[in-house]
C-alpha cells in the first residue's frame, strides 16, 4: 500500500503588519496545510494526483529517497502590500512511502494544476523518474 506523510509548507498568508495572522497560527497548529492529493491503485500501477495550482514544471522536484517518493515545490511571487491576502505561495514537501512492489520508470505529468505521478508495479525494484 502507498501511504503519504504530510509536512508543513511555508505559507505567506497575511502580509499586513498591523494584524496578526491568527488563522495561519491556528491552522498550522491543529491542521497543517498541505497539497491535496488522491492515491489510486490498479493491478499494474499506483497513481498519485497532487494539486499544485500556480506551480510551473521547473518549480517542482520529485526524488526517491530510500523508500520514499518526495515531492517538493516552491513558487515565489513578488511581495506586494496587500490589504488582505489568502492565496498561498511558498514551498511544500509531500512524502509518500513506496511499497516493495514498485519499479520501472516513474512518470509525472503536470496539467491544469494537477501533478499526476504514475508508479508502475514490479518485482524487479526501483528505477528513475521522468516529468513530462
Amino acid at each position: 500500500m502507498l501511504t503519504s506523510y504530510l509536512t508543513k509548507p511555508n505559507h505567506n498568508m497575511n502580509t499586513r503588519k498591523d494584524i496578526p495572522d491568527i488563522g495561519k497560527i491556528f491552522t498550522e497548529m491543529f491542521n497543517p496545510p498541505t497539497q491535496s492529493h488522491d492515491i489510486s491503485e490498479t493491478s499494474t500501477q499506483y497513481t498519485i494526483e497532487l494539486t499544485v495550482p500556480g506551480y510551473k514544471k521547473n518549480e517542482i522536484e520529485i526524488d526517491i529517497v530510500s523508500n520514499m517518493l518526495v515531492v517538493k515545490g516552491e513558487n515565489k511571487r513578488p511581495a506586494l502590500d496587500y490589504t488582505y491576502k489568502s492565496i498561498t505561495y511558498g514551498e511544500f514537501v509531500q512524502k509518500f512511502t513506496l511499497p516493495d512492489n514498485v519499479g520501472g520508470e516513474i512518470k509525472a505529468k503536470l496539467e491544469d494544476g494537477i501533478l499526476k505521478i504514475t508508479i508502475p508495479k514490479s518485482e524487479k525494484g526501483r528505477s528513475k523518474i521522468r516529468i513530462d
